[in-house]
């Protein structure tokens, strides 16, 4: 079910003419696999209006007033700009795979458990690593998603590097 015009407040976060979706489908349930329950999913629509601030460690996320916000840049943190493509947030790096470096559009998706998933691609170049084994990879809101999983060489993302990456490779 769909609801417009509502107003949405997160903490002091308040959000005008927000739009609300509803699944009211028994069977997509997350308790199993997170372990907690899940009452809702936000996204493009809350975060294109805010600084968003998401802090694992500490275990919160925070919005901001973009008109307000103070970046402070340390060496801890480092500010990266998103490309937005159809209202998805996408960051652009680079998997090594067979020693080739290889660019990679990345959807970032904070409530995913696995910390990176790539689609074969053979414009790219970048193809399924040989040593690979199958395996459940999660539930979607369209079913169980299965694929293989390996390790890469390394994942870059501007100035950080890591190696021996553990990567899902979700089945098309």
């Amino acid at each position: 079910m769909r609801s417009s015009n509502n107003t949405l407040i997160i903490g002091e976060a308040v959000n005008l003419n927000q739009d609300l979706l509803a699944i009211i489908d028994a069977s997509i349930n997350f308790v199993p696999s997170l372990g907690i329950p899940v009452h809702g999913i936000i996204g493009y629509d809350i975060f294109k209006d805010f600084v968003v601030e998401i802090n694992y460690s500490r275990k919160f996320i925070k919005l901001h007033n973009p008109l307000l916000y103070d970046s402070k840049l340390s060496r801890k943190w480092k500010k990266l700009d998103l490309i937005f493509y159809n209202k998805k947030p996408i960051l652009e790096a680079s998997v090594t795979v067979d020693k080739e470096a290889i660019p990679v559009n990345l959807l970032i998706d904070t409530g995913g458990s696995d910390a990176l998933w790539l689609f074969e691609d053979s414009t790219q170049s970048l193809s399924i690593p040989e040593k690979t084994f199958d395996d459940y990879l999660g539930k979607g809101l369209s079913g169980s998603i299965f694929g293989k999983r390996a390790v890469l060489q390394s994942f870059r993302l501007k100035d950080y590097q890591l190696n021996e990456v553990n990567v899902a490779f979700p089945d098309s």
